[in-house]
């Protein structure tokens, strides 16, 4: 595999043929791992287009790189914060999930902690709503009577029925991108779309909502 010098960092890329006829597309894989897509038939070289889009590959691999992720090294984010995980044995044979200062001890009798952590920041994420879902629903004088907290790929969503739907993991950001999240999810109800009229009511609850909807593509779920 070959790589990309870009300062002290070494990027590994692979170069394989694409569909296109005339278009080159630069993508990077999970592990980081930059892949170059050539067009079927090119003159072009691949070193070439690594040279002419070096300044956007720097720019794009600093984002990433930058990106948190909500578990990592055995260390998991809670309300914007990273926490050690302990796994101890419960005693008492009760399995549950807490918080000990700059710990979330998991206390269970058969060592399997993710189904635990999974199923308590669901429970975190639902609790989080319950409590604060109907303020925000209230500045658009709208009643919200029941939501959803799935495993979905997305922090949330509005579907056509006009329900809202959750991520579980929700919990895991620092306020102001819950409250993001929340506000984003609440407009759909009004606006279906991401129209200029969305983006206005949209900011009449959170102004900001532009620099928070970047903060939250940093953050990685599990």
């Amino acid at each position: 595999m070959q790589k990309l010098i870009i300062g002290d960092k070494e990027i590994p890329y692979t170069i394989r043929t694409g569909t296109s006829k005339k278009y080159v597309y630069l993508h990077f894989k999970p592990n980081l791992e930059l892949e170059i897509i050539m067009p079927r038939s090119t003159k072009l070289r691949a070193e070439d287009v690594i040279q002419k889009k070096k300044t956007l590959i720097e720019r794009k691999y600093a984002e990433l790189t930058n990106r948190k992720k909500v578990y990592a090294d055995n260390q998991l984010m809670y309300r914007g914060k990273y926490y050690n995980i302990k796994v101890l044995t419960a005693e008492d044979g009760k399995d549950r999930v807490t918080i000990q200062g700059n710990d979330i001890l998991v206390l269970t009798s058969n060592k399997e902690k993710m189904p635990m952590i999974r199923q308590w920041m669901k429970s975190q994420t639902e609790q989080y709503l319950k409590r604060n879902l109907t303020r925000h629903a209230e500045k658009f004088g709208i009643n919200i009577s029941k939501f959803y907290v799935w495993d979905t790929r997305r922090w949330g969503y509005c579907n056509k029925k006009g329900e809202l739907v959750f991520n579980w993991q929700l919990i895991a950001l620092p306020k102001e991108l819950i409250e993001y999240v929340i506000n984003h999810e609440i407009t759909h109800l009004l606006e279906f779309n991401h129209s200029t009229s969305f983006h206005k009511r949209l900011a009449s609850l959170c102004p900001d909502f532009r620099e928070r909807e970047n903060m939250l593509k940093n953050v990685i779920p599990i």
